[in-house]
C-alpha cells in the first residue's frame, strides 16, 4: 500500500473515531440498554431475510451486467460478490470491488478490464437508483432536513449524468489509438486505455439487439435489490420505534449509502452510525433508540455479509484470496452499495 493508501486509511480511522466519540457523548447508556431490551425480534428476523434477498438480487444484476454469449453460473457470481463484500469489511479503501472482478476473471478467463468495467457500471446504477429513492423520500423528509437532502441528491444526480455522458461518448466517439511508433507518450497511453475501456463496454453490451432488454433487466434488479434493502431498514426501525413514519427507513437507506463516500474505517464503523442517528432523530426518534437502530441494522448487514462471504471464501482460495485483495485493491470504487460493504 502506497503513501496515499496509508494516509487514506488513517484519515478513515480518524473520522470513525471522532464519530464514535460524538455518539458516545450524545447517548445515555442506560437508555440505550433499555432500547435493546425492548426490541421486537420478529421485525429483525424479517430484516435479515430481506437482506439475503437484496444480496441475491444484486448477484443477479451483476450477472446480467457481465453478460456474454452464455450467462455465468449464478453461484459463482454470488460467491465472488460476497467475497468482495467480506474484503470490504476487513480492509480499508474497499478492495473488494477489485477482488470480485479478479475472481471472475480467474475462474472464467473473463478479462480483468471487462470485469472491472461491469463493476463500474454497477455503481452507476446504484447511484441512479439511490437518487430515485432519495427524491421519492422527499415526501417524508422533515422540513429542516429537506434542503440538505435535496442538495446531496442534486450533486449525486449530476455526477451520475456526467458518468452516463462519458460512457456514451466513449462508446459512440471512441477511436482506435493508431500505430504506436517511437516512445509511448502520456497522451497515447491515455488514448490506448480509453480504447480498451470502450472495447470492454461494447463487449459487455453483447450487441445492440439484446441491449434494451438487458438494461431493463438491470434496472429492475437494481430497484428490487434496493427495495429489499429499504424494507429491511423499515423493519429495523419498526423493531425499536414502531410508531415512526415508514419513510424514515427509506431516508435512512439513502443517507447512509450515499454517506459511504465519507472516509471511514472498514465497514463504515462510526460514520454509518452517526449518519443513521442524525437521520432518525430528524424523524423524532430518541437518541438512544436511534443509536440502537443504527447498531442493529449495521450489525445485521455485517454479520450476513461476513457469513456469506466466509462460506464463499472457503471455495475460492481461502485466506490467500483476501491477502491478494489487501495487496492489490487500493483503488476500490466509492460509494459502495450501502450496507453491502
Amino acid at each position: 500500500m502506497g503513501t496515499v493508501g496509508r494516509r487514506g486509511r488513517w484519515i478513515g480511522y480518524g473520522v470513525s473515531a471522532v464519530a464514535v466519540g460524538v455518539l458516545a457523548s450524545l447517548v445515555d447508556w442506560s437508555e440505550l440498554g433499555a432500547a435493546f431490551g425492548a426490541a421486537r425480534p420478529a421485525p429483525l428476523a424479517l430484516a435479515t431475510a430481506l437482506l439475503l434477498a437484496c444480496y441475491l438480487a444484486f448477484a443477479l444484476r451483476w450477472r446480467a451486467l457481465l453478460g456474454g454469449p452464455r450467462a455465468l453460473p449464478l453461484g459463482a457470481v454470488f460467491g465472488a460478490l460476497m467475497t468482495g463484500y467480506l474484503a470490504n469489511l476487513l480492509f480499508p479503501l474497499r478492495p473488494g470491488d477489485l477482488l470480485r472482478a479478479l475472481l471472475i476473471d480467474r475462474r472464467f478467463a473473463y478479462g480483468k478490464l471487462k470485469a472491472l468495467t461491469s463493476v463500474g457500471l454497477e455503481r452507476v446504477f446504484d447511484l441512479g437508483t439511490l437518487c430515485a429513492l432519495g427524491f421519492a423520500a422527499l415526501a417524508w423528509v422533515p422540513e429542516a432536513f429537506m434542503v440538505r437532502l435535496r442538495d446531496i441528491l442534486g450533486t449525486t444526480l449530476a455526477l451520475v449524468g456526467v458518468a452516463v455522458l462519458l460512457v456514451t461518448a466513449l462508446v459512440v466517439l471512441g477511436r482506435a489509438p493508431g500505430a504506436t511508433q517511437g516512445p509511448a507518450t502520456l497522451a497515447r497511453r491515455v488514448r490506448g486505455g480509453l480504447w480498451r475501456v470502450r472495447t470492454a463496454l461494447l463487449a459487455l453490451a453483447g450487441g445492440s439487439r439484446g441491449l434494451p432488454l438487458r438494461l431493463v433487466t438491470v434496472t429492475a434488479l437494481s430497484l428490487l435489490g434496493w427495495g429489499c434493502f429499504v424494507a429491511a431498514m423499515i423493519a429495523c426501525v419498526a423493531a425499536f420505534a414502531p410508531g415512526t413514519v415508514q419513510g424514515a427507513g427509506l431516508v435512512l437507506t439513502v443517507v447512509t449509502n450515499l454517506g459511504a463516500a465519507i472516509p471511514s474505517s472498514p465497514a463504515g464503523v462510526g460514520v454509518y452510525h452517526a449518519l443513521a442517528v442524525m437521520t432518525l432523530m430528524a424523524f423524532g426518534v430518541p437518541a438512544a433508540d436511534a443509536l440502537a437502530i443504527a447498531i442493529v441494522s449495521h450489525g445485521l448487514a455485517v454479520v450476513t455479509q461476513a457469513g456469506l462471504g466466509l462460506t464463499a471464501l472457503a471455495s475460492a482460495g481461502g485466506w490467500r484470496t483476501l491477502q491478494e485483495a489487501r495487496g492489490s485493491g487500493v483503488a476500490g470504487a466509492r460509494p459502495g452499495p450501502p450496507g453491502l460493504g
